[in-house]
C-alpha cells in the first residue's frame, strides 16, 4: 500500500514444496500504534489467497528474510527453513548485529517450532534455543546493518550476505553503501568480498539504495557471475535494478 513506515511491505518470500511463505514488515498489531513488527503469511495457490499466522515478531527480526537455496527450496542444506534479519525491530534503523532463526520446513507457520541461534560451541557448532531472548549475532558491523539478505551459491558452496551500512556522521535512513560477505555456513565465519560506503554514485552524487540481494536463479553455472538485485531512492533507481558482479576466486 505504500505509506512509508506505516504500511506493511514484503521483506522476504520463499516457496517450499509448492507452498509460498511471505514475511512482511511494518506490521501494526490490532489496537497498537507500533508499526515495528513483522508477520508471516502463507499461500497454497501461488499467491492468489493468503493466510496470516496468528503471531508476529515484536522485539527483533524487524526485517526478516529467508535464506534462499534455489527453486522450490531444492538444494537446501537440511529440512529447516532459515530466517535472517538485522537485530532490531525496525526496517528503518540500523543494527550492528544480524540474527538467525530456523524452523522445520513443514512447520514454518508454527511459532512454537522456531529456534534461534544462541551462539557457537567451542568446536564451532551452532547452538540453538527456543527462546528469542537467547539469540546471539551471526555477524556484526559497528557501522550497522540494514535490510539484509543471505543466498547460497551452490557451486562455490558459499553463503553470500548483502547489507547496507550507515555512513559516519549520517542520520539518513538509507545510504549509498554496500557490503558483501561470504561464509561456508549461515553463521559464518564471514570474510569480506566487497565493502564500499559510496558504491552507488552518479555524476559525483550518492544514490541511496537498499535491500540488495543475489537471487540464486541468476547465478552462473560456474558460480562466478551473479546479478545484484536492489532498489533505491535517487538517480532514477526507485524500481527493479540489476547489476552484474563477476567474482575472482582466491586460491
Amino acid at each position: 500500500m505504500g505509506w512509508g513506515s506505516k504500511g506493511i511491505k514484503a521483506s522476504g518470500l520463499l516457496m517450499v514444496d509448492g507452498k509460498l511463505y511471505m514475511f512482511v514488515r511494518n506490521y501494526k498489531p490490532p489496537g497498537s500504534d507500533d508499526f515495528t513488527n513483522s508477520r508471516l503469511a502463507s499461500s497454497t495457490d501461488r499467491g492468489r489467497h493468503w493466510k496470516w499466522a496468528d503471531w508476529h515478531f515484536s522485539d527483533s527480526f524487524g526485517y526478516p528474510e529467508f535464506i534462499q537455496f534455489g527453486k522450490d527450496y531444492e538444494g537446501a542444506r537440511d529440512d529447516y527453513v532459515y530466517i535472517v534479519s538485522q537485530g532490531n525491530d525496525s526496517a528503518y534503523g540500523y543494527s550492528p548485529d544480524i540474527v538467525l532463526a530456523r524452523v522445520p520446513k513443514n512447520q514454518v507457520a508454527d511459532r512454537s517450532r522456531y529456534e534461534f541461534l544462541a551462539g557457537l560451541t567451542p568446536t564451532g557448532k551452532p547452538s540453538w534455543s527456543p527462546s528469542i531472548e537467547k539469540r546471539r549475532p551471526i555477524f556484526t558491523d559497528r557501522n550497522g546493518t540494514q535490510r539484509i539478505a543471505i543466498n547460497y551459491n551452490a557451486v562455490l558452496e558459499r553463503y553470500i550476505l548483502t547489507t547496507s551500512h550507515r555512513l559516519a556522521g549520517s542520520t539518513s535512513t538509507h545510504t549509498a553503501a554496500l557490503g558483501v560477505f561470504d561464509a561456508p555456513e549461515p553463521w559464518g565465519p564471514w570474510t569480506t568480498v566487497y565493502y564500499n560506503s559510496h558504491w552507488s554514485v552518479s555524476d559525483g552524487k550518492d544514490c541511496r539504495t537498499y535491500h540488495h540481494k543475489f537471487p540464486t536463479k541468476w547465478m552462473s553455472s560456474d558460480g562466478k557471475r551473479m546479478w545484484l538485485l536492489y532498489s533505491g531512492l535517487d538517480c532514477d533507481l526507485y524500481g527493479f535494478c540489476l547489476k552484474k558482479a563477476t567474482l575472482q576466486i582466491a586460491p
